[in-house]
């Protein structure tokens, strides 16, 4: 039976005596390692000074030589070439930067105004600075089913950037349907059952149940319970604990 070979596709960047070596190690040993080893090795670029010649399927042994023996096969220079990589890496990098950018705007429009809390507490700060132009730091308030009770959560994330803005979407999509679920019920708030209710259900979202998932994102964090009226807070936290001053 006729073994598949697997194709070796190789670019040459400067073409001075190791560089025209090489591809003329691969010319001359090509049919050798394809016989022996199921490898196809095809030189589809070249970049000199001289010029640049590229073409998938393989250069030529003719258009090599060529370019060995100093014909320059491009009408772009090596420096053009470079100019034109460079000027669609900006490209892409300010296309990159600027769905980024936007996405910190949605980001940013989770964070609770200061104003929400100052109806519960009258000596306070926050600070939220991402990393990044957005990070896996978020902190959460929401009333609860008077004036008088307040859960504060202050969740961090698996990661930096991206990746952890991700998990902070998941986080406040949790938090509503935990706020949602205590709307409608009469029973005592319990911060630790919140806590272990997000566990499960990060895992669940994640995939993470099976011994074979992929993602091991996940958080830290605590959150903070506060009656005002019967003056009592309770508190319940993963790897961050609660200082009292």
């Amino acid at each position: 039976m006729k073994t598949k070979r697997e194709t070796v596709r190789v670019s040459i960047i400067g073409f001075g005596y190791v560089g025209s070596g090489v591809a003329e190690v691969i010319r001359r040993k090509h049919d050798d390692i394809a016989e022996k080893h199921g490898i196809d090795i095809k030189i589809v670029g070249i970049a000199d000074l001289k010029g640049v010649i590229v073409d998938e399927n393989g250069l030529s042994d003719d258009a090599i030589l060529k370019l060995k023996t100093g014909e320059n096969l491009s009408d772009m220079t090596s420096l053009e070439v470079i100019k034109e990589i460079e000027h669609e890496v900006k490209r892409l990098h300010k296309h990159t930067t600027d769905s980024i950018e936007y996405a910190s705007l949605i980001q940013q429009a989770l964070i609770p105004e200061d104003k929400k809390m100052t109806n519960y507490f009258n000596d306070f700060f926050t600070i939220w600075q991402p990393k990044d132009i957005v990070g896996g730091d978020i902190f959460l308030f929401e009333e609860l089913r008077n004036k008088d009770e307040c859960l504060l959560m202050v969740i961090d994330c698996t990661g930096h950037g991206v990746p952890g803005a991700f998990v902070t979407m998941l986080v406040k999509a949790i938090e509503r349907q935990v706020v949602a679920n205590i709307q409608a019920s009469s029973k005592e708030v319990s911060p630790a059952l919140i806590l272990e209710y997000f566990n499960v259900t990060m895992k669940k979202l994640l995939k993470q149940e099976s011994e074979d998932a992929i993602s091991n994102a996940g958080f830290d964090g605590g959150i903070l319970y506060y009656n005002r009226k019967e003056n009592y807070i309770k508190y319940a936290g993963a790897e961050t604990p609660l200082f009292y001053i």
